[in-house]
């Protein structure tokens, strides 16, 4: 290769840059992550090979290979990386079918946490295991980097189901959570950087904060959210207004929920949510309500016919 080394800001953006990666489509991740001294290989080979559309492709990256293997960056570089330049050079249908395993795995793991990448991206994925030897783990965990990053719509799988399961036990807990939080503890737990136990342990101390009055934490201990301890109440409500329990939503209620104050404050039982349920305009269209209109108006008139 030639002597003359252009500078590193002659090789911020090479002009060769596209062309190379159109060509050589497994070296995307060698550009992107390249140092100046990569680069001044790679200008060097393009310059003097690459360019050559007379020169044969084997021709071209048995050049492009030798000069890296005798290169500082080369043989600095972790072994994996080593290993597979080398695979791609001398066994290209080894490493060829290396890729579309790698690629295989990565769109199953995809579709188990419910997303869904285009060919590009699996590709890209592919080769980076192969080069940097990743396991299913690793793989994993930089799929869910580009669904977060790039605000992916996820479909039904592990992520969506670890998001479902936050935001009913917040629900359980009558304590708002906001869309943002739920999908940053999903994708955490699902990369291995955090846990469901706590993301659940903060939806707690948002409820304690919430019900001070309320131990949540000794409920919580006893396998019960603030929903379970207000059932009675939920039921008693429904079967006031006779309406089906799940249609009572109690989250709602705010103040209503809450009796006394200070040191005296507590939920409301299920005699006071019947009683709260008759102050409710829908009481006056049940049975009951209508059943004591017309008992209350026929002693009326027995009392009137009496006189």
């Amino acid at each position: 290769m030639a002597t003359g080394h252009p500078s590193e800001k002659e090789l911020v953006t090479p002009p060769w840059m596209a062309a190379f990666r159109e060509e050589f489509p497994g070296w995307g991740w060698a550009l992107d992550v390249a140092d100046s001294s990569l680069l001044v290989i790679l200008d060097e080979w393009w310059n003097e090979t690459g360019m050559d559309s007379e020169i044969a492709y084997e021709d071209k990256y048995d050049t492009l290979l030798a000069g890296l293997k005798n290169s500082d960056w080369f043989r600095t570089n972790i072994q994996s990386v080593r290993d597979s330049i080398i695979q791609e050079g001398e066994d290209p249908a080894t490493f060829k079918h290396n890729i579309e395993v790698n690629v295989a795995d990565a769109r199953d793991y995809a579709h188990g946490l419910g997303i869904v990448l285009d060919p590009e991206e699996l590709e890209e994925i592919g080769y980076a295991a192969e080069r940097f030897d990743w396991d299913k783990t690793q793989i994993t965990h930089h799929i869910i980097n580009i669904a977060y990053e790039t605000g992916r719509t996820l479909g039904r799988g592990e992520i969506q189901r670890t998001y479902d399961s936050l935001q009913n036990f917040a629900g359980a807990q009558y304590v708002d959570m906001s869309d943002q939080q739920l999908k940053d503890y999903a994708f955490r737990i699902n990369q291995g950087e955090d846990t469901l136990e706590a993301a659940e342990g903060f939806i707690n101390a948002k409820a304690q904060a919430q019900w001070g009055f309320f131990d949540v934490t000794a409920a919580a201990e006893r396998g019960l959210t603030v929903e379970d301890m207000l059932s009675p109440v939920r039921h008693s409500i429904a079967e006031t207004l006779e309406m089906d329990p799940m249609a009572v939503d109690l989250k709602n209620f705010g103040d209503d929920l809450v009796k006394g104050e200070g040191d005296n404050q507590r939920f409301i039982n299920a005699k006071e949510g019947v009683a709260w349920a008759k102050q409710q305009e829908a009481y006056k269209g049940t049975e009951e309500f209508r059943s004591g209109v017309t008992n209350v108006a026929g002693a009326i008139a027995r009392a009137f016919g009496r006189r």
